[in-house]
């Protein structure tokens, strides 16, 4: 089977496959684990301070 004229070996086939059922699991994790991390919020939409220290 050639792909865009290049003729892959088994070898390649099989490193490529293993690499992706290996590397899918940990991709989908990674992707749910930074989706769990707090959203840095902007300057604009914080809270105001109430002033501290007047006398």
């Amino acid at each position: 089977m050639k792909i865009l004229g290049y003729q892959p070996t088994r070898r390649g086939m099989l490193r490529a496959l293993l690499t992706t059922v290996v590397g899918a699991p940990l991709v989908i994790r990674l992707g749910r684990v930074i989706e769990k991390q707090p959203k840095l919020v902007k300057p604009e939409e914080l809270a105001p301070i109430p002033w501290i220290g007047h006398c």
